[in-house]
């Protein structure tokens, strides 16, 4: 059979479902314990869902909306994120609403990314950012980030809150990276799937090389805000720094936030000139998002600043919940004996990397979707995934989809677990561990 016409073969080599398909399908296939994927498998507050039981009655308005943002949700997000923007917002040219932070992201990629236009990324990175930019024509020009040192294990047996493993930038690296043909840097802080979080004294070295490159966009991916440590009180804001407003568009999600990540709602804050660019594209795709959720959203995200559970506020909670997710996942994987691996502990985000370099595992078992194909060669954290999946009914997700082809040598040494569980969940998960099963 002949290939695809030319008119469609930019979407050749992702017909295949993603990672989140296919190590979901293996955790339903095999009835493993599922710490891959990143959703929370608790409610959301339940002022969302006094909010969405308000919205969504008879008397909800069901019919198009504003396209960029219902007036009530987009000045609640002008009124909330002020003060640590450092600037007033206007509502109705700076921000623009879609369904969720990948279709705002997409959206924004389509607009600004021409062909011939390279974006870097650090690596790893989320899997979606390499797609989005390919199907625009662009290049993705990945940097790799540092992985932190090794730690013994006896250190995470009792965590504190201001421990971290940080992954570092090499600054002469990334500024080499940059050329004539760069259209965007794309940061995203807190990072998935490492949990970085770039500090102020970070993002002006950032500023010191696009000060020499004085055309490039910045993209913030900053979904993850309030997923941080303790020793933070906010995600340091690259377009809080009164420069960087002017270049720099800013994604967000109320999934996220709030926990409700099947709610498809997120917006992009920045100058108008981007975000006008970001609208025409938008228009003649998406169009508009549900009035009942955006009024939710705009109630809830004033609701979240006022005392909730014992906390200050929702967002304290929060970070305070996170991390004891986070300190209790460590914990309890760090003693698992018969699973030798070495884990970082994030600054943010809600997952955790692992090392499994000293590894070599073989290949016992396929994918669902491969199991006709047993000629397929799977990159080394595949297979340790789908050992740990058959042998021990635990699903991971492996690291090497978060780099370019150049450098997914380095990736397939890293898993990535998510730890937005409840506490029986992991503890499931960790029972499975202990099992009497051959050592990896």
């Amino acid at each position: 059979m002949e290939g695809p016409p030319t008119s469609i073969a930019k979407l050749e080599g992702f017909y295949n479902p993603t990672i989140w398909y296919k190590f979901s399908h293996m955790a339903n296939a095999t009835k493993s314990v599922n710490l891959g994927q990143g959703f929370p498998d608790w409610e959301p507050p339940k002022f969302f869902q006094d909010n969405v039981d308000k919205y969504f009655t008879n008397d909800a308005y069901y019919q198009y909306t504003r396209n960029t943002g219902d007036v009530k949700l987009v000045e609640s997000i002008a009124r909330n994120y002020e003060k640590s923007y450092k600037r007033k917002i206007n509502p109705m040219t700076e921000i623009v609403v879609g369904a969720g932070a990948v279709n705002v992201l997409f959206v924004a990629l389509t607009a600004l990314v021409y062909p011939g236009d390279e974006v870097i990324i650090l690596e790893p990175f989320y899997d979606c950012y390499l797609p989005q930019v390919q199907f625009n024509g662009g290049k993705v020009v990945g940097v790799p980030m540092n992985p932190p040192k090794k730690r013994s294990k006896s250190e995470y047996k009792k965590i504190t809150n201001d421990l971290k493993d940080d992954w570092t930038v090499d600054f002469d690296l990334l500024e080499k990276a940059f050329n004539k043909n760069t259209k965007i840097l794309l940061l995203n802080t807190p990072n998935n799937p490492t949990g970085k979080i770039f500090t102020y004294e970070e993002l002006h070295k950032f500023i010191k090389i696009l000060e020499k490159f004085p055309k490039v966009i910045l993209i913030m991916d900053e979904v993850y805000e309030f997923m941080i440590g303790t020793q933070y009180k906010e995600v340091p804001r690259m377009a809080s720094i009164p420069e960087m407003w002017e270049r720099t568009l800013t994604i967000h999600s109320a999934g996220k936030i709030f926990s409700a990540t099947g709610i498809r709602i997120g917006w992009a804050i920045g100058p108008n000139y981007l975000i006008r660019q970001v609208i025409a594209q938008f228009q003649f795709s998406t169009f508009c998002i549900s009035q009942p959720m955006q009024n939710t959203i705009a109630d809830c995200l004033d609701e979240a600043n006022k005392p909730y559970m014992g906390y200050e506020n929702y967002y304290m909670w929060l970070t305070n919940h996170y991390n004891n997710l986070r300190n209790h996942f460590l914990e309890n994987l760090a003693l698992r004996e018969n699973i030798d691996i070495d884990l970082f502990c994030p600054e943010g985000s809600y997952f955790i990397i692992a090392d499994i370099s000293k590894h070599n595992p073989e290949t016992k078992h396929f994918l669902v979707e491969d199991e006709n194909d047993k000629s397929l060669i799977y990159h080394k954290d595949f297979k340790f995934l789908l050992n740990l999946c058959h042998d021990y009914k635990v699903v991971a997700i492996p690291c090497s989809p978060f780099y370019t082809e150049e450098h997914k040598h380095i990736g397939e040494n890293f898993i990535r677990f998510a730890f937005c569980k409840e506490i029986k969940t992991m503890d499931k998960a960790f029972e499975n561990l202990s099992r009497d099963v051959t050592k990896f």
